[in-house]
């Protein structure tokens, strides 16, 4: 590399050597009165306008000047001017989600993310936090295809789309076969919008057969307990609670009354496909059930 720049350097040499009679005019040009004050007046000009973008730019960058990142997370979209303003940033919302144990209209995510004093985090004054918050509204699901489908298939399907289901009893070839389902008295067809938590009415086969079922003792347990209880019958339930205000409420009201009643009880076998019907109440106190037991089985022996 030295070698290059030694010839480089005798080549310039040798240049200067050779034009110097051609070259001699613009030397001493660069001498001249003329020159050299325009030079340093260039010079001058150069200096200030230096000096000028260097102060430009610590006033646009704010050097020296740097707030830690408050946090927005739970504030309400209402609070968020005075909240911003108040710490001399500002914000802006740039997506949103649905959420059900968040308040509506809260932030729930910021970018960049809070100073605390596990992780630094520090912006310019007059800077912009970007938001995200909790959608206002009704979030909606798509049905999904539950007709021509077994029963627990549909009602798998629902609960897994965010929606709620009831069974109609209707009759049919094909038993536990939904045949229609139904949301505020209208049919509801694959791919239509709903609201999240949405009751649909499913219209479920009886079916032709003449086979007979025992019918489980349901009395003391919620509603879920009991659909539970009746996955392995053929049997329909239609629950009733008079004193059940809220969904909460009928989660967990108990049963304490069911037609037809238990086969431990002492009722008969009913037909595959029929319907149950259970009372329950949020205020009931559950009793544990004693079995019936044959009265003929207390008399004392006589000799």
């Amino acid at each position: 590399m030295k070698v290059y720049i030694l010839i480089a350097a005798g080549v310039l040499l040798l240049l200067l050597v050779v034009l110097r009679k051609r070259l001699a005019p613009y030397f001493r040009f660069l001498i001249t009165p003329m020159f050299l004050i325009n030079f340093f007046c260039a010079i001058i000009v150069a200096g200030f306008a230096f000096w000028g973008l260097l102060a430009y730019l610590d006033n646009y960058t704010l050097h020296g000047e740097n707030i830690a990142v408050p946090n927005f997370y739970g504030i309400h979209v209402n609070d968020l001017d005075s909240f911003s303003k108040e710490k001399n940033l500002r914000y802006m919302i740039n997506d949103s989600v649905y959420s059900d144990e968040l308040p509506k209209g809260t932030v729930v995510k910021q970018d960049p993310i809070a100073h605390t004093e596990e992780t630094e985090s520090f912006v310019k004054p007059n800077r912009t936090i970007y938001l995200m918050v909790v959608r206002s509204g009704v979030e909606y699901k798509t049905m999904p295809k539950v007709k021509d489908l077994s029963k627990d298939f549909a009602i798998s399907s629902l609960m897994i789309n965010g929606l709620t289901y009831a069974i109609k009893p209707v009759p049919g070839e094909y038993r536990d076969l939904v045949y229609g389902a139904y949301y505020k008295g209208k049919e509801i067809k694959e791919g239509e919008k709903i609201p999240k938590g949405s009751e649909i009415l499913l219209h479920v086969g009886r079916g032709t057969g003449g086979d007979r079922t025992g019918v489980p003792n349901l009395i003391c347990n919620t509603i879920e307990e009991a659909r539970g209880s009746l996955s392995g019958y053929s049997l329909f339930l239609d629950f009733h609670c008079d004193d059940c205000k809220t969904a909460l409420d009928s989660l967990n009201a108990k049963i304490y009354k069911q037609v037809p009643g238990a086969v431990s009880l002492g009722n008969s076998l009913v037909r595959e496909g029929s319907e149950l019907t259970v009372f329950a109440s949020v205020v009931y106190e559950c009793e544990k059930q004693v079995p019936v037991q044959d009265s003929t089985s207390m008399q004392p022996n006589t000799p």
